[in-house]
């Protein structure tokens, strides 16, 4: 049981100092952020600007373009984050990014 117990501490539990993990890590939220570029073009130019919807998914999409270039810098910097901390906003960003962009799409379809 202890040794479970080292090998779980040592994979998980310990900051993240390998560089090309972090550059992985940085490229998820490269690509949310391409995503949102996405969205926000779908929300301009493609779906009709009097909806609703469109607006406060607008405002979503705007939030998260601003909030993910911090979280870049956070995943690509070297940090005290433990490895399961970093797998955990990771993540979180890419299942944000598909559900807004599944949300863009749904709106779309709806036009």
């Amino acid at each position: 049981m202890n040794k479970f117990k080292e090998q779980l501490i040592n994979k998980y539990l310990v900051p993240q100092n390998k560089k090309w993990l972090r550059v992985m890590d940085s490229i998820s939220v490269v690509f949310c952020f391409i995503c949102t570029i996405v969205a926000l073009y779908y929300l301009y130019f493609v779906i009709e600007p009097t909806k609703k919807l469109s607006f406060s998914l607008t405002i979503v999409s705007w939030v998260y373009v601003v909030t993910l270039v911090p979280i870049f810098f956070v995943l690509y910097k070297e940090s005290s984050l433990k490895k399961y901390e970093r797998l955990a906003i990771v993540f979180f960003v890419l299942f944000s990014g598909s559900s807004l962009l599944f949300s863009i799409m749904q709106l779309h379809i709806q036009t």
